[in-house]
């Protein structure tokens, strides 16, 4: 810069008095800062090559400024995939000022098997679905976390949350070109909370594999039976299931007693769902019977047969 003539970097708030004087403009003002520019002499009227001076500085400030949505997401996505930093966490202050926490976020996770996300083009249409304000943060080539604002979603109960998921799933089936998985965690009033509902999900992803094909929407207060069984030794899994079990059932008798759970044991409804007579139904369950022992009819073998069915599962993830 030209003698006489000074730019001049100041964060907002920290403005001092004779940076508001008559010989200081301001020429440019970012979420974070604001830059004047100081006239040290008295002039009237600047030269071409001031003015081209002042022009290039303020290229080279725009060129090597990142936006605050932009120094957020780094710092998130630093955050969120590394279980050291996780673990001994600051929030620097800038981070608390930068969203209105308070107001509610909560985090959504999306899973999918092939790797890579064409990021834009599915926050466009997940956006189109969610009103308000979204902050993707990609987690690994097959996952993404976006904190939701719930400013405008206004969810509460646990119920809520779970409808506004399985709508979501609903749309992405019909408008995305593959599966996505859903995971979902109810609103956070801090930045602490939100970090931390954001950390239950991904470390949810450690189970999830082993169940994939069953799972579509996911949080913490659903899925307990596969939580538990993903704990389980992999060595120790084979002892847990009965020598019947490995046994494999028809596959059209094990979609009939999912739907048949799924539905409470009620007959009735399960037949509807299945498009099959009750005598058709009544059929499957007895085939259960004879090669199980279980009747599904009663709860106790309903339970069993729910706990057995998943460690088979398991335990054909790792065979």
């Amino acid at each position: 810069m030209k003698k006489g003539m000074e730019l001049i970097r100041v964060k907002k708030g920290m403005e001092k008095e004779q940076q508001r004087d008559t010989n200081t403009i301001l020429l440019l003002e970012t979420e974070e800062e604001r830059i004047y520019l100081k006239v040290v002499d008295q002039k009237q009227t600047l030269t071409i090559e001031e003015l081209q001076q002042i022009v290039s500085n303020i290229r080279d400030f725009l060129a090597n400024t990142k936006s605050i949505e932009e120094k957020l997401k780094d710092w998130l996505t630093e955050i969120l995939t590394n279980e050291k930093a996780i673990e001994r966490i600051q929030i620097p202050n800038w981070v608390r000022e930068a969203k209105g926490w308070h107001n509610g976020w909560f985090p959504v996770l999306f899973l999918k098997k092939e790797q890579g996300w064409e990021e834009k083009s599915f926050i466009d249409i997940i956006q189109s679905y969610i009103p308000g304000t979204l902050l993707p943060i990609p987690i690994s080539q097959r996952s993404l976390l976006v904190l939701v604002s719930n400013e405008k979603l206004r969810l509460d109960q646990k119920d809520e949350v779970d409808e506004f998921a399985f709508g979501l799933y609903e749309m992405l089936q019909n408008e995305w070109h593959e599966e996505v998985k859903i995971g979902i965690h109810k609103p956070a009033t801090s930045i602490e909370k939100l970090l931390k509902h954001s950390v239950q999900l991904i470390q949810d992803m450690s189970w999830i594999k082993w169940f994939y094909v069953d799972v579509k929407v996911f949080s913490p207060w659903n899925h307990f039976f596969e939580r538990m069984i993903a704990k389980i030794p992999s060595e120790e899994l084979k002892s847990f299931i009965p020598k019947q079990w490995m046994l494999t059932l028809d596959p059209e008798i094990e979609e009939t007693i999912r739907v048949f759970l799924e539905e409470n044991l009620n007959m009735s409804e399960t037949a509807r769902r299945l498009f099959i007579h009750r005598n058709t139904l009544q059929y499957r369950i007895d085939k259960v019977k004879q090669q199980t022992g279980l009747d599904v009819k009663q709860f106790h073998d309903a339970m069993t047969f729910k706990w057995l069915s998943l460690l088979k599962k398991r335990f054909g993830q790792i065979e």
